[in-house]
């Protein structure tokens, strides 16, 4: 494994672990502080996916 695809495999589980560790969502309208709403972190995932997968 090439040292980019080493460091692209734990940024993946880096957010996996920091999404299981943030308070659980009450409704839609979830916020975080520091990163804004629980629909713009899923819009900037899937933006990033978009982007891996063209």
């Amino acid at each position: 494994m090439t040292s980019q695809a080493a460091k692209f495999e734990s940024l993946i589980e880096q957010i996996k672990t920091a999404f299981y560790d943030m308070p659980a969502p009450e409704s839609d309208a979830l916020k975080w502080g520091h990163v804004g709403s629980a629909e713009y972190v899923n819009k900037e995932l899937s933006e990033i996916l978009q982007f891996l997968t063209r």
